[in-house]
């Protein structure tokens, strides 16, 4: 029985590596098409703590 659960086990373990992977893989498709946004909000921070420190 244990025996059982441990290999139920390493085959979830599998599955979920596989389904990071995926995830990982959409969403870097994801990122190259937000990658403009991205850019636009990182500048926008970038400007908004300037202006704190000043």
């Amino acid at each position: 029985m244990i025996h059982l659960a441990l290999l139920l086990q390493k085959k979830l373990a599998k599955l979920q590596k596989k389904l990071l992977v995926l995830i990982l893989l959409a969403l870097e498709e994801q990122n190259k098409r937000l990658k403009i946004d991205y850019h636009h909000w990182f500048c926008i921070l970038k400007q908004m703590k300037t202006h704190k420190e000043v």
